[in-house]
């Protein structure tokens, strides 16, 4: 329930997101593949997903995204694929639903939006969409969300401000509380941009997204240090909720349409060395930690335990 979570939020106590879908999957004998990626369990290893979400729970997340992040809009319309967008992304969120149902805990159920899916490198995705057709794809996949009943949602590794202002927008739009996550790297003259080619200043990302009404912003990077030099400057640029993703292990997507199985190299980060981060992080003010790329069940538990009764 999202009451819980934004009252730790209000009250200034952190919060733990579970996500990383990949390799819980792969816990359970189901391995990523292809462009789609987790997604297509959703549909045909049901009983992995559901016993996935259920371990996040039980590690200690007090929320936990739907294994929906692999199903980008740009990624299923290029692939023509927006009716199995739905499908899987509306089983996702019953799955997790009932994983955490059995475990009769209070945990916010969130939905991963990602623009473009899986393939996240491909920035040639909706480069030849009209803003207007862009806001419609958008808007598709949110109301998936609004209408299965998810306590909100998460924009995960927001890359570029023109769909991902649009995006993120369309999220807004549905009623419910957005997160942000703002994909990032140290850029050429030391200072923090976002990750890709276009290399947009922190700040200004923060500026455009968070003045469309999404209410927490939470940075993602892979490695630690940029992440610390990342949390400086989104204090001096937003005065709501922050925090921190750091992505962890290494994944190869194959082009969108390619056959070839997808190669996932697993954590290079231990749980007890995250929790080390994890502690500087908390000092620099930080209330979320979002656990959605290669840090599972483990890591959770590690934080949840480290935190305690905070």
């Amino acid at each position: 329930m999202y009451v819980h979570v934004k009252d730790r939020l209000m009250t200034g106590r952190p919060v733990i997101l579970a996500g990383s879908w990949s390799t819980e999957l792969a816990a359970q004998g189901v391995e990523p593949a292809g462009p789609l990626w987790t997604s297509p369990a959703n549909l045909e290893a049901p009983d992995a997903v559901r016993a996935a979400g259920e371990a996040f729970v039980r590690a200690g997340a007090h929320a936990v995204l739907a294994n929906t992040f692999s199903t980008g809009p740009l990624l299923m319309h290029a692939l023509g694929r927006l009716d199995d967008m739905e499908r899987m992304d509306a089983r996702a969120i019953g799955l997790l639903r009932e994983a955490i149902a059995v475990t009769g805990e209070d945990i916010a159920l969130g939905a991963s939006f990602s623009v473009h899916g899986a393939v996240s490198d491909d920035e040639r995705l909706g480069e030849d969409l009209s803003a207007t057709e862009l806001e419609r794809l958008f808007a598709r996949k949110a109301a998936i969300f609004r209408d299965h009943g998810v306590d909100f949602i998460y924009m995960e590794r927001v890359r570029g401000l023109r769909r991902g202002v649009i995006a993120t927008e369309a999220a807004v739009a549905t009623g419910l509380p957005v997160w942000v996550e703002l994909a990032i790297q140290r850029g050429p003259d030391g200072g923090i941009c976002s990750a890709g080619s276009c290399r947009w200043q922190l700040q200004d990302m923060v500026s455009s997204l968070m003045s469309t009404g999404a209410v927490a912003c939470v940075i993602s990077s892979t490695d630690p240090l940029v992440v610390a030099d990342a949390l400086q400057v989104l204090r001096m640029a937003w005065a709501g909720y922050q925090g921190v993703n750091l992505v962890n292990g290494e994944a190869h997507i194959p082009e969108r349409g390619g056959e070839d199985r997808a190669l996932w190299k697993g954590a290079e980060v231990s749980p007890e060395e995250y929790v080390i981060e994890a502690g500087r992080w908390r000092r620099q003010k930080a209330q979320i930690f979002a656990l959605t790329a290669g840090l599972g069940a483990a890591h959770v538990a590690a934080l949840a335990q480290a935190f305690g009764a905070v």
